[in-house]
This record gives C-alpha cells, sequence and structure tokens, in this order.
C-alpha cells in the first residue's frame, strides 16, 4: 500500500510513471525548444510540480527556477531510480568571459536564503562538489572550462555585493546548482551541471535580447550530456 501511494505521488508531481524513469536524469530549470530537440524530447507530460519526458536511459525533468523546487527533484527522482543527473542551465559570470560560453562547475558554493544577502554578516558559504569524472567528462566532450561557481539567493543582492563574490574567486553564479548537488550528496547519487553563459555580473543584465549563440550553446550543452551520459 505504501509503495502504491509512493507511486501515486510521484505520477502526481512529475506526470509520469515512476517506472518509467530512466537512471539518468537531465534536469532544466526552464524549457526552450531547442533545448527539447536536442534531447530528443517531443512532449512533456505535466505534473503539479514538474514537467518530464520518461526514457528507458535518459528522462528530461523540468523543475522550474530556483533551488527548493530543484532539490526536492533530485530526492524524490533518486528514490525513484535515478542514479545520475546533469543540471543544465544558465548563468552569470562573475570575471571575464563572454555571452553563449558553456562552463562546468567544479566547485560549487552555496548561500541560497534570500535574506542572507540582505545581512552585513551573511551565514557561511556552503560548499559542494560535482561528481568528477562526470564533471570532467562533460567538460571534455564539451570543451568547456571549469569554474568556481556560486549559488545564490537573490540576483539583485548578489550583483550589488559582487565584492563577496570576488573575495571568493567565484568565477559563475546561478540559482539551482548548490540544491541539485546537496540533494544528490544526500540521496548518494552523482550529479554535475552544465551552465551557459546568459549574462557578465555588473555589465551586462540577463534580461536584454539574448543572441543566437545562446541557444545554441544550450543546444550543444543537450547534446554533449546526451554522448556522455549515453556513452558511460
Amino acid at each position: 500500500m505504501k509503495r502504491d501511494s509512493q507511486s501515486g505521488e510521484f505520477r502526481a508531481l512529475f506526470g509520469i510513471e515512476p517506472e518509467e524513469l530512466g537512471p539518468n536524469c537531465v534536469l532544466l530549470p526552464f524549457a526552450r525548444r531547442c533545448l527539447l530537440a536536442a534531447l530528443g524530447v517531443g512532449g512533456l507530460s505535466r505534473g503539479k510540480l514538474y514537467r518530464a519526458s520518461a526514457g528507458r536511459e535518459l528522462s528530461v525533468v523540468v523543475t522550474g527556477i530556483g533551488p527548493a523546487l530543484a532539490g526536492d527533484a533530485v530526492l524524490r527522482l533518486a528514490a525513484a531510480g535515478c542514479r545520475r543527473a546533469v543540471l543544465l542551465g544558465a548563468c552569470g559570470l562573475v570575471g571575464p568571459g563572454r555571452i553563449g560560453e558553456i562552463v562546468v562547475p567544479s566547485r560549487n558554493l552555496a548561500r541560497e536564503a534570500f535574506s542572507d544577502w540582505l545581512l552585513e554578516d551573511p551565514s557561511p558559504w556552503v560548499m559542494g562538489t560535482p561528481a568528477s569524472a562526470l564533471s570532467a567528462a562533460l567538460a571534455e566532450d564539451l570543451g568547456a572550462r571549469c569554474t568556481l561557481n556560486a549559488s545564490v539567493g537573490s540576483l539583485l543582492l548578489s550583483e550589488r555585493r559582487l565584492g563577496l563574490l570576488q573575495a571568493e574567486g567565484v568565477e559563475s553564479i546561478e540559482m539551482e546548482c548548490g540544491a541539485v548537488l546537496a540533494a544528490a550528496a544526500a540521496a548518494g547519487i552523482e550529479a554535475a551541471a552544465v551552465l551557459v553563459v546568459t549574462d557578465l555580473v555588473g555589465r551586462r543584465p540577463f534580461y536584454r535580447r539574448l543572441p543566437d549563440s545562446v541557444f545554441s550553446a544550450l543546444a550543444e550543452g543537450a547534446r554533449g550530456i546526451c554522448r556522455v551520459l549515453g556513452g558511460s
């Protein structure tokens, strides 16, 4: 009875049956046609919280933007049989680089609470480390540089307090990676991230019209993830 209840809960939240889930999952904070096409996804089933496409080897889940939903998704996916999860999202660059560049975090700092960014003396950073072999394989396949990434609780306040990021040597920032890595570590599965640069923090905001290079990079990131997960 408990198993039937858990199966029904998973179906309600993700729109797919847990038995349909493949061992590899790609997590998308947002969905774009170019992303779904590159991942071989023709359509998404809609649950109460997530949208998903199940595959025998690779499943795709749209988590929405932000750490809470992404972290919860990883815990639920791991309980249903996912063994490796790769986040494919967007980031801002703190240091030098270009819009449309692909980066792979090799280390991650997390300070995800919005209120922390309002404090003069915020809480300590929480360190997370992606699965090293998986991250290295993704970086090599995509020809991407590895970054020290920070998962932040406010895009506005992190820009205003850029010095905090620079003092730690942070190179890229976004919102979901820390939660994904922490949830994966707690659940005992591998996790990594592939990020496409959509803004230059303090120099070029994310809300400006994105060039075609960003969408091409997102599609290439998706193809790279498929090559790595499908080939190992």
